[in-house]
């Protein structure tokens, strides 16, 4: 009986990143995870599992080790990439751990992007971290099939050649990472092969424990330097909210947005909210090149004999948890500013560069306090 093309294989598995805010008025996720996996099957034989939810894959672990055995059927993120997908914490985080895990296994062919709305917004000179990694990547517009709908033409062309890429991708990292075989493993180790080959596999160029503890260090010292100076321009901004309101309030309403108060308290807050979001972006992207180098880290960690540097990683990691203050302290400060900025379009485009660096500091806050748990596996895998 002849062998059905991919039955022998394991399924690839996909993780559907998207918001379900745009879904609720799309309505197009199930028909694209549908027609995703069904014309994997029927043009390429590879079975494919799309996922739309994150507990149902064990998010965090187990696609990346995945990736490093060379399992067939490597776990792909695809990001449905629209304006409000850059507005989303989750998202932010989801697509930055997976990009730094993949970048630390060269497995980034893994990370498909998927434009569905607002291509204009992917630019290589944003000053969004998360739209520049998109923009540095060959993502896929599928924004006119999105819009001619499931079961048109054109979603089928676009729907096909985005399942031909997706199975590209991964037997391309398959490839790579061929286990070796099972003959092979008969051959009686010698030499640094015996301790289980591990500093046999490492690159001669590779970074080891301590190049990587102190250049992450330095990193995490940046990041508290952003924290301090987050928490001086969030200073700022209250005087200039507490003396532009009070102006505001004593002046005459009848000017109405020409109200001499109101274009001033715009001018002042604008470059001080430039200020919170420039430092927000630097926060961002340090945080995401910490996660590549903390991932790194946490595979050498869990080799025998890293205790004490184990227990000092997770020291210094730990008093990172009082970033999430500042972040406190910023989501307590904003709804204070929404009188002003419903009263005046001017006030509240001058302030709209500080909900964007807030939208960063959260990323960061949100890759940082995933460390702990980096730590724990390696405890585990060391035990």
């Amino acid at each position: 009986m002849a062998m059905t093309p991919g039955a022998d294989q394991a399924p690839i598995r996909c993780f559907l990143s998207y918001v379900h805010s745009d879904d609720a008025v799309l309505g197009v996720v199930e028909d694209f995870k549908h027609s995703l996996e069904s014309f994997a099957h029927s043009d390429r034989g590879r079975r494919l599992e799309v996922f739309l939810d994150r507990q149902s894959i064990g998010w965090g672990d187990d696609w990346q080790e995945e990736i490093r055995e060379g399992v067939s059927g490597a776990m792909v993120f695809m990001p449905l990439l629209t304006r409000r997908y850059f507005e989303s914490v989750a998202c932010r985080e989801e697509l930055l751990a997976f990009y730094n895990g993949a970048d630390e296994l060269a497995a980034t062919d893994l990370l498909l992007p998927v434009v569905i709305l607002g291509k204009s917004f992917i630019r290589i000179d944003s000053d969004d971290f998360v739209v520049h990694v998109v923009a540095s990547r060959q993502y896929r517009d599928l924004q006119n099939a999105v819009i001619a709908g499931p079961g048109t033409a054109e979603w089928r062309r676009a729907l096909i050649d985005l399942a031909n890429d997706l199975v590209d991708a991964v037997e391309r990292i398959e490839a790579k990472f061929e286990p070796v075989p099972h003959d092979s493993m008969s051959v009686t180790p010698t030499g640094d092969e015996a301790d289980g080959g591990a500093a046999a596999e490492l690159p001669d160029d590779a970074p080891g424990l301590l190049d990587l503890d102190e250049t992450l260090g330095r990193k995490l010292m940046d990041i508290h330097d952003g924290f301090e100076e987050m928490t001086e321009i969030l200073d700022e901004l209250n005087t200039v909210f507490v003396e532009g309101s009070a102006r505001i309030q004593q002046s005459s309403a009848s000017k109405g947005p020409n109200n001499p108060a109101i274009l001033r308290f715009a001018q002042e807050a604008k470059p001080v909210a430039e200020r919170f979001e420039a430092v927000g972006t630097r926060m961002e992207r340090t945080a995401s090149a910490a996660d590549g180098e903390f991932r790194q880290l946490c595979d050498l960690l869990s080799s025998p004999g890293t205790e004490e540097l184990r227990e000092k990683m997770a020291e210094s990691i730990a008093g990172a948890e009082g970033f999430q203050a500042t972040l406190n302290a910023i989501d307590e400060f904003l709804p204070t500013l929404r009188p002003l900025e419903v009263t005046s379009a001017g006030i509240r485009r001058s302030l709209k560069p500080m909900r964007k660096g807030t939208n960063s500091v959260r990323t960061a806050v949100a890759i940082i306090r995933a460390w702990p748990g980096l730590i724990e596996g390696a405890n585990g895998a060391a035990a």
